[in-house]
């Protein structure tokens, strides 16, 4: 097995517990006299889906629920095929290759009552509908072979969910870098409007979240709208959310405030029509004059929070762009 590279990472410890994506986890260990510990991988912070070639960002923890200390502490996992590592949060770290190969080496200690974890981001395959990934924990003792070890815990097995790239609606990722130019988004949806994909958005989260790790999950989830629902388009619920928490929970606040880009058809839109009849002729375009961040009316006063850049139409191409900046994610619709 050939080493390609070492790195070596300071200041980058994971602190607390990171909510976890809600995944079948099934804990998978090696009893061996006192080495009994805790082997997991969470698709945590995830996100749960996560369009083809974007990334995930994976979690995987061995709890040391035994009575002496654990010593050499080591956790391996196998880079799926297609896909490709991007960061860690491991101190000093190991890539191999045939097969390729991501090894962490933790500490030297591990106490008992304490949990090691390391958070590992990889690119997703650029074609499939899920990318399976594995891990195992290993440690000095060697108390399971004559040999001396050393003794190997395998976590359970994930299936981490891929969306199409092309996908009319959905999209997922988890951001490390960040966007300083719109025409290169975080994250969007297919841009390609016409019949089944009557909105497009796109966000450009200019800062990152550095705490307990360098990035940050992002989502967009286009719906048709409700009765309950302002306007007149499709709905598009944009999820940016703080270290540890999920969607619909505590979001992450940008400064500066993130753009968000959504493109509108508007011969999707259901026309204007005057008269008491439905003669057609009575009938016009919709024209897109207002945004709604949940039930509310969105201002475009400069110094607002959300705030309407822009609002333009395109009589070419029949498609309205609207351009919002806010310090956070939104569910946005248009009328």
């Amino acid at each position: 097995m050939k080493a390609r590279r070492v790195r070596f990472v300071s200041g980058l410890a994971l602190v607390g517990s990171i909510a976890a994506v809600a995944v079948a986890i099934v804990a998978t260990t090696a009893p061996a006299g006192n080495r009994d510990p805790v082997s997991t991988l969470l698709v945590s912070p995830g996100p749960a889906q996560v369009t083809s070639g974007q990334n995930v960002a994976l979690t995987a923890s061995l709890f040391n629920n035994q009575k002496s200390t654990f010593t050499d502490v080591r956790f391996r996992l196998l880079i799926p095929a297609g896909a490709e590592f991007k960061m860690t949060d491991c101190p000093q770290y190991q890539l191999v290759e045939n097969p390729a190969e991501f090894i962490c080496f933790w500490g030297a200690q591990l106490r008992a009552g304490a949990t090691a974890t390391v958070l590992v981001v990889l690119q997703t395959p650029s074609t499939g509908t899920s990318m399976p990934v594995s891990g195992t924990w290993a440690i000095k003792e060697g108390s399971q072979t004559k040999g001396g070890g050393p003794d190997t815990f395998p976590t359970n097995s994930v299936a981490v969910s891929l969306i199409a790239a092309n996908d009319a609606g959905r999209a997922g990722g988890f951001a490390t870098t960040a966007c300083t130019n719109t025409a290169t988004p975080t994250l969007a949806t297919n841009p390609v409007l016409g019949p089944g994909n009557p909105l497009a958005t796109s966000v450009c989260a200019p800062n990152l979240p550095t705490v307990p790790f360098p990035g940050i999950v992002a989502a967009i989830a286009e719906s048709n709208r409700t009765a309950t629902d302002p306007g007149v388009t499709q709905v598009s619920d944009i999820c940016l959310p703080a270290p540890g928490f999920g969607c619909g929970a505590t979001p992450f606040v940008f400064s500066p405030l993130a753009t968000f880009t959504f493109r509108i058809d508007n011969t999707a839109l259901p026309p204007v029509c005057t008269g008491d009849d439905d003669d057609d002729d009575d009938c016009k375009l919709r024209k897109i004059t207002q945004v709604f961040d949940g039930l509310d009316l969105v201002s475009s006063s400069p110094t607002a929070d959300p705030r309407v850049v822009s609002i333009t139409f395109d009589s070419q191409t029949m498609i309205t762009t609207v351009v919002v900046e806010a310090s956070t994610n939104g569910k946005w619709t248009f009328g």
